[in-house]
């Protein structure tokens, strides 16, 4: 070709136009994920505020009413394992009388801890407890023989000892003979127990009304994450990019730097080599173009295990 700078000026403009259209199309799609991204950020921020305020009135809730439970159960087990001797403790049974709203996997370590610290204490009682003692034997009396008692400690060990004083020690079955005496409760003032049943019943109904929000919002938070890593990572934006940096490199940096050269003529085989790599990159984007366009209209299928993991849960 003896005058090569029209037909590479315009392959040059040519692939210029390509890629500024394409170009455009990719930034403003660009844009619009960024757009779409800050937005499910505000949404999960959102949701994360809300799910720490919620979970906080969730967990609050739940220790207070697990307190009140535990507090009471504990007080109504200790009259019942006190009496009798450790073997005759009858596991089963005080295990039916969980408090509302509790569960037997919440009491179960919580009567196992307290069997065996009401034993430990007994024996550490028993070591210091002679069969000559009479009821008017106390605490104070066992401290001065030696017996040791944490603080946290002290009302089951003044129980344990109001016990030995209604039954004196037998020198066969040592304090742990049952009581057939009168046993006088602790007095607790009513307004105290109304008190602590308002504050068990407004627990109740907190955690029962919270954990389903609760989990609505975990939910939540997951799905805005997902769908931002979706967001972060776009199909087909990297190809794109790759296909039009080759193509602005063969239609339109190439060309330049031939017509740069002040080649005065270009042998036949090298205009037809730039005319294919100009076709091959014009196919290049027009293939990507289509095959973006079949993304759009491919139909949505639901997720078979979301969905079977939703019927499950309802």
């Amino acid at each position: 070709m003896s005058n090569p700078t029209a037909f590479l000026s315009t392959l040059a403009e040519s692939a210029a136009a390509i890629v500024a259209i394409v170009g455009g199309f990719l930034v403003s799609r660009l844009v619009a994920l960024s757009s779409e991204r800050e937005g499910l950020r505000r949404q999960l921020r959102h949701a994360e505020d809300q799910l720490g305020h919620v979970a906080t009135l969730h967990d609050e809730a739940h220790e207070t009413r697990l307190a009140i439970s535990v507090r009471y159960f504990t007080e109504w087990t200790l009259e019942k394992i006190i009496p009798e001797a450790p073997d005759d403790v009858k596991r089963e049974d005080l295990l039916e009388q969980i408090p509302r709203a509790s569960s037997r996997t919440e009491m179960e370590p919580v009567l196992d801890a307290l069997l065996q610290h009401v034993a430990e204490a007994k024996d550490q009682i028993g070591k210091h407890v002679y069969d000559s003692d009479t009821s008017d034997i106390d605490l104070d009396t066992l401290r001065q023989r030696g017996l040791g008692v944490a603080e946290e400690d002290e009302d089951l060990y003044a129980q344990i000892m109001e016990h030995i004083r209604r039954v004196p020690p037998d020198p066969t079955s040592s304090f742990y003979a049952p009581s057939y005496g009168l046993s006088l409760p602790n007095i607790v003032s009513p307004e105290t127990i109304s008190t602590d049943m308002r504050r068990f019943d407004e627990a109740i109904h907190e955690e029962r009304d919270g954990a389903p929000r609760k989990r609505g919002l975990e939910t939540e938070v997951v799905r805005l994450q997902s769908e931002i890593g979706l967001v972060g990572s776009p199909v087909g934006v990297l190809p794109a990019i790759i296909i039009l940096a080759l193509y602005s490199l063969v239609g339109i940096v190439l060309p330049v730097v031939v017509m740069a050269a002040n080649a005065g003529t270009l042998k036949t085989w090298k205009v037809w080599a730039l005319a294919v790599l100009f076709a091959v990159g014009l196919g290049a984007v027009l293939g990507y173009m289509f095959w973006y366009a079949r993304t759009l209209n491919q139909p949505i299928t639901p997720d078979v295990d979301a969905t079977q993991g939703d019927r499950s849960e309802h």
